[in-house]
């Protein structure tokens, strides 16, 4: 109570401005908890403007032991640190311990690791068949890289339902919803009730297995299922409008797509549905890749080598057939996504925001002429006037202009060479030995947040850079729409 009084006598007596501070440090460097009663402050004045210096990269002078220990943290030189250092330097007694701080730090800051290039040959000998995660992985963080493809480390598996059944799940049922229309139906006609009851009876029956099996956790398992095939039910209805609004059909679902670019290196996957607008000249393709995650089609990740996955099926697919052209790779999104709209909202407002939620996420190819200006023509293939104005899958709203998530075909190409570039250069860095602990940072997503060998490699994300990548898309659009190379 006595604490509480003197509390007030404080508040009570001013007249401007309070400034509440405590201590974020001991004099030994630990972190500290702020007091009770600056915390019932905080609650009792719920505007109160909080304000924490941890992290900032400010001038940080206090005991000896904690301004060490910021030294040690700190990634900027502050004016003052040398001033600081120097005060260090000339103490005995704190000169060595000062030497070995720096020393270490400068160890742990540039720990260039890497393998024998003969043990690497040893590793990685023959022929590689790189899967497009293999090469992401890489890509990401060459040490976690080496530690799951070339030692084969892995965590100990235990029986859940995992993200990634989840969406092997959602995979199959829009399959064998796809499979079930070109038997049962007719793109152009079937109907979105059609849609719902076809997903709803492969649900039911995927889910009556599981009830009838003896797995551990059945009923929760066949409840996210379930749930899967609602999220499953409007990526189908989004496939029904992409066919049934352009030229472009179905062609295969599941569909392997290897490419050999040497007696080394062979790279491929499986095509989750491939589309198709044929003509007596070209085969026009069209790639879709179904996430349950939030999947976009950065090129900027994909210049570092991140997320190459559909290019690398466009470039299988170019060398398969002859008279292949590329108009488009897109992710198609298949989770339960909440769509924001007014309260007033009518049905045709949920549709269009529903809709803008399922587009397809990625980048369409069209054909222009010798100045440039897009072939109408090629526009009308992938997509009709009619359902470009009512809310356009491929091209978003406006008219279709070259930039963003349209490019021109002779971009296309260039995108497709240049990927097949690095993944060549990524294979000789790991035949090289490049183990490097260097992990990758695409905004605020970390090849670091769920690795499974972080208490390996000890990177401390504190402390230390991460690579980011070197252009923006739109950079290297450029850079592709007038180099020739590339």
């Amino acid at each position: 109570e006595k604490q509480y009084n003197n509390v007030y006598k404080t508040l009570a007596a001013v007249s401007e401005r309070l400034y509440i501070s405590y201590p974020i440090q001991t004099s030994d460097g630990n972190a500290t908890r702020r007091a009770q009663t600056v915390a019932d402050i905080c609650a009792k004045l719920p505007g109160i403007k909080y304000e924490n210096d941890m992290g900032k990269e400010t001038m940080y002078l206090s005991t000896p032991a904690a301004t060490l220990h910021k030294l040690l943290i700190s990634r900027t030189e502050s004016p003052l640190w040398s001033h600081a250092r120097r005060w260090f330097t000339e103490r005995s007694e704190w000169k060595d311990r000062l030497d070995a701080i720096e020393r270490a730090r400068e160890k742990f800051s540039n720990r260039e690791i890497a393998i024998d290039s003969e043990l690497a040959q040893t590793l990685y000998s023959g022929q590689i068949l790189y899967s497009p995660t293999h090469l992401n992985t890489y890509a990401k963080c060459p040490f976690r890289n080496f530690m799951q493809y070339g030692l084969g480390a892995r965590e100990r598996e235990e029986y859940e339902l995992k993200a990634a059944d989840t969406g092997t799940y959602a995979h199959d049922v829009i399959r064998r919803f796809c499979e079930r229309v070109d038997a049962e139906n007719s793109w152009d006609s079937v109907t979105d009730d059609e849609c719902e009851q076809y997903i709803d009876e492969i649900v039911r029956k995927t889910s009556d297995n599981i009830m009838q099996s003896d797995i551990r956790d059945k009923e929760r398992i066949a409840d996210v299922l379930r749930r899967t095939g609602a999220a499953a039910c409007r990526a189908a209805k989004t496939v029904c409008r992409s066919v049934r609004e352009g030229s472009f059909k179905p062609y295969k679902y599941e569909y392997r797509a290897d490419l050999e670019l040497s007696g080394d290196v062979k790279t491929g996957g499986i095509i989750d549905r491939l589309d198709i607008c044929g003509g007596d000249d070209v085969n026009e393709y069209r790639i879709i890749d179904y996430k349950t995650g939030i999947r976009s089609f950065k090129l900027s990740d994909i210049y570092e080598g991140i997320d190459m996955q559909p290019v690398i099926y466009a470039l299988a697919l170019r060398e398969a057939d002859p008279k292949a052209a590329i108009s488009g790779m897109y992710y198609s999104t298949v989770r339960n996504n909440y769509v924001s709209v007014e309260e007033n909202a009518t049905d045709e407002d949920l549709a269009s925001a529903t809709n803008v939620n399922t587009a397809l996420r990625g980048v369409t190819f069209v054909d222009t002429d010798r100045n440039g200006n897009i072939v109408p023509d090629s526009v009308e293939r992938i997509e009709n006037s009619r359902a470009r104005e009512e809310g356009s899958l491929f091209f978003g709203e406006g008219d279709v202009e070259i930039g963003g998530s349209v490019q021109s075909r002779a971009a296309g190409e260039r995108l497709l060479d240049m990927v097949k570039n690095k993944v060549g250069e990524m294979d000789s860095e790991i035949r090289g030995g490049n183990i490097a602990i260097s992990p990758y940072i695409s905004g605020s997503a970390s090849a670091c947040t769920y690795c499974a060998y972080s208490a390996v490699c000890k990177f401390d994300e504190a402390c230390l850079t991460q690579r980011k990548a070197q252009y923006r898309d739109n950079e290297i659009w450029q850079m592709l729409e007038k180099d020739g190379d590339g």
